[in-house]
């Protein structure tokens, strides 16, 4: 480490460079009784009013912009575990999340997704809901006006609006009906 570190005005200090190569800097070598001192002052860097108790990472390298000694790592980690907002709000990794596929369509109109807006203020025909239909392959959407969400009503607008074969909905009564089923209308659900 010889060819790294330099004495510059009676102060110790090594030669950080960053991975990328761009900048250069130089750490003050700090002495193990200034060590301790030196974290609860970074700590400020951690938690206080523009700090957010960002973990270790972003901790770390505020750290590596001032200072440097051979255990400054683990030594941070003890600290950051002591840390009371840290530890107290520390919900663990983030849960696992699948990746989002564009569903594979074929051709217009066989695969929608459908919903059910309402209850609107009634309209001149006795309206108040809104069949909502929009198209997988081509992203057109359509809406058709409903009296009312049954099952016969929802499955007869299905009939005569879209002729579709596949549909995703959410679990709404009159999407999950025997009628739908007779209607050979296949259905995908997703959650509530």
């Amino acid at each position: 480490m010889w060819p790294c570190l330099r004495i510059w005005n009676d102060i110790l200090q090594r030669r950080f460079e960053s991975i990328d190569g761009i900048s250069v800097i130089w750490q003050v070598v700090l002495p193990k009784n200034m060590r301790k001192e030196f974290l609860c002052t970074c700590m400020s860097v951690h938690g206080g009013m523009t700090g957010g108790h960002l973990a270790c990472k972003k901790t770390a390298a505020s750290i590596q912009a001032r200072a440097y000694w051979p255990t400054w790592s683990t030594n941070l980690d003890n600290f950051l575990r002591q840390c009371l907002p840290c530890t107290q709000y520390h919900r663990g990794p983030a849960p696992k999340k699948a990746y989002l596929r564009t569903p594979v369509v074929g051709e217009p109109w066989f695969r929608v997704s459908i919903d059910i807006t309402g209850p609107h203020p009634r309209s001149s025909n006795s309206n108040m809901y809104i069949l909502t239909l929009v198209d997988h392959f081509t992203k057109w959407a359509k809406a058709i006006p409903l009296r009312n969400h049954t099952a016969p009503t929802v499955a007869r607008a299905l009939i005569t609006g879209s002729g579709h074969l596949d549909s995703y909905s959410d679990r709404a009564p009159e999407f999950e009906s025997e009628l739908m089923k007779l209607l050979e209308i296949q259905k995908l659900r997703t959650t509530a």
